[in-house]
């Protein structure tokens, strides 16, 4: 069996981090004024809701509902998709959500004797595609990737998939 190299694991977010932010800055409102409603200081009523709901509106992390995993082999980079299967995702809820692998076919190419420049924009091309699989509404964080992708030397990695 090839060694399997993993590049990225880019993960897939239920909404971007600006419009979680925005639900939970609204709810955070409601439940601030609930508090100083009940005879509580401004100060009071934000350490209640920072002891009660965290790490609940912290967007990194909470909304994963999938990952989009880029691996090489000696000769082929794969695309792995991890997404969960729930229709429903709540933002202000502490339910996590099943993750599990779909099974695609197509989910790679041959890139044996092709050079690092070839190499990137077709991962970054595939990658674009991967990407519009899933619902429309779903954030794919793939700040990382961009930031990398263009240096990466895929090449090199490949090879040393031999070892």
């Amino acid at each position: 069996m090839q060694k399997e190299i993993l590049l990225y694991e880019i993960p897939v977010y239920a909404i971007s981090e600006v419009d979680f932010n925005k639900k939970w800055g609204e709810r955070r409102k409601e439940i601030k004024e609930n508090f100083i409603k009940h005879g509580h200081t401004e100060e009071s009523a934000n350490q209640g809701f920072r002891s009660a709901f965290f790490p609940q509106y912290v967007w990194k992390y909470n909304q994963i509902v999938g990952y989009i995993n880029i691996s090489v082999t000696r000769q082929d980079i794969n695309v792995s998709l991890f997404c969960t299967s729930d229709k429903t995702i709540r933002v202000i809820s502490s339910k996590k959500h099943l993750i599990q692998k779909w099974e695609k076919n197509g989910l790679h190419f041959y890139a044996l004797h092709k050079d690092n420049e070839y190499l990137r924009e077709r991962t970054k091309s595939f990658l674009k595609d991967v990407k519009e699989m899933f619902p429309e509404k779903y954030f794919v964080d793939d700040l990382a990737f961009e930031n990398t992708i263009g240096s990466l030397d895929i090449q090199g990695i490949m090879k040393n998939s031999n070892q």
